[in-house]
């Protein structure tokens, strides 16, 4: 399928509300977090004489939260009730959510702003299972490939647009005030959207919730090991996250502590790694033809490996000359280095969306149509948890004075072992 055959499934009434509604959720979820963080680090913390590293973690965690407890209930109530009409309900709930956080913004109450960001996060959560599992409902097979590689695609150019946003408004004149508005207005355009997705009915309307958060999450995630396949799917999915986090969080250190390069440097790196998931994702749908082939995850997987080794090897040459002085990104550009990083950092990204789209599509397949939603539930758990760990991982490399280097080659050396373990399973 050529590239403008495959943007044509956007034309598509039963594709394109869906589309609009899911990229709009991201973008939001991620103008009001950064936005968040950015305000704590630099007004919030001196304000109050916090510790605004403190405040950042338990934000994020308060993010994370949600996933891990409440994603089996939510999945459950995606089998049992008509998927449309949950999102709607959702998206009127995301509307308030953000006049509430607007007004957190307003008033720089941290509490506010704290609870707001735990209830965006259960918002999420309900969200997921319902966006995944809809689309096998609305799409046949060899669209579906499609569409989600577009969806994955624009999730990330979503959390590159809302970080930038997120990050540069919040502290301008009258920018908490424009964050709100745009929030607020993000919200609506998404609660328009959504009223235009088409009816995806039941998939289990028998279904007898268990709301009982722990018993659930433990049964839930029981049966997703009861077929392999599904189990390989969603650890490999699972690493995707676990990869994504150790490069999102460390990112900023590579840039300053390894290349001794400015803030700037990093956007730049940040966008690329966006930029190239996106890509990735697209050129997965391109090369496949419409059909899912497990080779091009493990052939990623190889890939993601290898170019981690050679951006390793290309920052090894780097000799800071003065590390109280950053490079900005004029300064950057002029090194050999920088463009051998650079392309390094762009095709682990986009491995990585080629990596990603078939094993989504695949659990998406592969899951019976009375436990989808479930199933992509017990996923987004696992792939919290992935997320959790990478970043207690990072966190207990760095205080054992290992290097940024370090955990990338970590991580690499353990891609190897992962390669092989979806090779077995798949």
């Amino acid at each position: 399928m050529s590239l403008s055959n495959q943007f044509q499934l956007l034309t598509k009434r039963k594709f394109l509300p869906l589309f609009i509604t899911q990229f709009l959720n991201a973008l939001n979820d991620n103008i009001f977090r950064n936005s968040i963080v950015v305000l704590i680090t630099y007004r919030i913390a001196e304000k109050t004489h916090m510790n605004s590293g403190l405040l950042v973690t338990i934000t994020t965690g308060l993010f994370v939260l949600p996933f891990l407890l409440f994603s089996a209930v939510a999945g459950q109530v995606a089998d049992k009730y008509e998927k449309s009409k949950l999102i709607r309900i959702i998206q009127i709930t995301e509307v308030f959510l953000m006049i509430l956080g607007g007004i957190g913004f307003l008033t720089t109450n941290l509490f506010l702003l704290m609870f707001t960001t735990f209830m965006v996060s259960v918002r999420a959560t309900s969200f997921g299972p319902l966006k995944y599992a809809i689309l096998p409902q609305l799409l046949d097979d060899k669209e579906l490939l499609y569409g989600n590689g577009l969806v994955s695609a624009s999730t990330f150019i979503a959390i590159l647009l809302g970080s930038i946003l997120g990050g540069i408004l919040v502290l301008k004149t009258m920018g908490t005030y424009m964050v709100s508005i745009l929030i607020v207005l993000v919200a609506f355009g998404g609660l328009i959207s959504s009223l235009f997705i088409p009816r995806a009915s039941s998939s289990a309307a028998d279904l007898k919730v268990n709301y009982n958060i722990f018993s659930e999450t433990w049964r839930i995630l029981a049966y997703s090991t009861e077929t392999k396949k599904i189990f390989v799917y969603i650890i490999g999915i699972s690493w995707f996250w676990w990869i994504g986090t150790i490069f999102m969080t460390q990112l900023p250190l590579f840039v300053k502590n390894t290349i001794g390069a400015d803030q700037n440097v990093y956007l730049f790196f940040l966008t690329l790694f966006s930029i190239g998931v996106a890509m990735g994702s697209i050129l997965y749908n391109y090369l496949s033809r419409g059909k899912i082939h497990e080779i091009y995850v493990l052939l990623a997987a190889i890939g993601i490996t290898l170019f981690i080794l050679d951006l390793l090897f290309s920052s090894q040459k780097i000799i800071l000359q003065d590390q109280a002085k950053l490079l900005d990104m004029s300064q950057f550009l002029i090194y050999g280095y920088s463009w051998r990083i650079s392309m390094d950092l762009l095709l682990i990204s986009i491995l990585g969306g080629i990596y990603i789209v078939p094993l989504y599509t695949l659990l998406q397949v592969h899951s019976e149509e009375s436990h989808r939603s479930r199933i992509i539930a017990s996923n987004n758990i696992m792939g919290s948890l992935f997320m959790v760990i990478a970043s207690l991982f990072c966190t207990v490399m760095l205080a054992m004075h290992f290097s940024v280097t370090d955990i990338f080659l970590a991580t690499a050396v353990a891609n190897i072992f992962m390669a092989l373990y979806l090779f077995r399973g798949c």
